[in-house]
């Protein structure tokens, strides 16, 4: 699968661990549960590890066989079919179901209504055997809830 130019490589990549990071054992225990639920989140000032948690969950999640995608979002992610353009691109890197979605995201969906991106994206969830995760990094760096309204849509409607 080819990523598209305009996707930056660190917005899929779990940043690498620095070898001085202490383990976040009570958030990691906390988080255990995570497959359970249908969203989790982490919060906190800046500064306070939640993106170490986020990678040591990655690395746990994938040691435990989830499908598990990562995406760090940025000002631009508020565009709607941006921020479906980059899920898919994460999520077709774990999940063969995104695979055909690929190349329509590559266009950001040009064409294509935001309804009919939504309904593949359930679709290609609803394909999906194995347990299937998406860490969104950075999620206060999107102004104004602009993805609220979008994650509400797909987390009420996931299979």
């Amino acid at each position: 699968m080819k990523t598209p130019l305009w996707c930056e490589p660190g917005k899929l990549a779990v940043p690498r661990g620095r070898h001085h990071v202490l383990e976040r054992r009570r958030a990691l225990g906390i988080l255990s549960g995570v497959l359970d639920r249908r969203l989790a989140v982490v919060s906190g000032p800046a500064g306070y590890g939640k993106t170490t948690v986020l990678a040591q969950l990655y690395g746990a999640l994938a040691a435990r066989g989830a499908a598990t995608a990562w995406l760090t979002l940025d000002n631009d992610d508020r565009l709607e079919k941006r921020f479906l353009a980059c899920t898919v691109i994460a999520l077709a890197r774990v999940a063969r179901p995104f695979g055909r979605l690929v190349e329509a995201a590559g266009q950001y969906f040009q064409g294509i209504p935001v309804a009919t991106v939504r309904a593949a994206i359930l679709q290609a969830c609803a394909r999906t055997s194995q347990h299937l995760v998406l860490l969104l990094d950075d999620y206060d760096a999107v102004p104004d809830d602009a993805l609220g309204p979008l994650l509400e849509f797909l987390l009420e409607r996931m299979p």
